[in-house]
């Protein structure tokens, strides 16, 4: 994440970790003493500084579909035009937010790299099976075949 410190991340599911209640601190996800496999997600997600906004509830009252992101504040809402009905066993509400994007005007590219896909492989064998290489590094110190080669 500190390569990516002005990223935001979000990351959701349906996680099933009923007995949890989420909270969050200043930091990100915060969670009382439990046990596994609770314990391995909130604490992986809270090392993120990640938060959990969600808030809705299941029809049986269990928050299972959670929306882990980088910024505190994402509002969660019900979905206006949810892509399947409502589930009446589980009762999984669709759910949106909003992503903010940054768009940086002129941004370039620098990065180059080397297309050795490309490379002509047989002339490059070729090149080198003509050079005589004991007639190359004959007589020469370490130092030397190096820079010559």
């Amino acid at each position: 994440m500190l390569n990516f410190m002005n990223t935001e991340l979000c990351l959701f599911g349906d996680y099933n970790l009923r007995s949890l209640t989420w909270s969050n601190d200043e930091l990100g996800v915060s969670l009382p003493p439990i046990v596994e496999p609770g314990l391995v997600v909130g604490n992986i997600f809270g090392l993120l500084n990640l938060f959990q906004v969600n808030k809705m509830m299941n029809s049986n009252g269990s928050l299972l579909d959670l929306l882990f992101t980088t910024n505190s504040v994402t509002e969660v809402r019900l979905a206006d035009y949810p892509l399947l009905t409502l589930d009446i066993y589980c009762g999984h509400p669709a759910f949106e937010f909003d992503v903010a994007r940054r768009i940086t005007e002129g941004m370039s590219l620098s990065e180059s790299f080397l297309d050795f896909s490309n490379g002509s492989f047989d002339k490059i064998n070729e090149y080198l099976e003509s050079i005589h290489w004991e007639q190359e590094f004959l007589n020469s110190g370490l130092d030397a075949c190096v820079e010559r080669f």
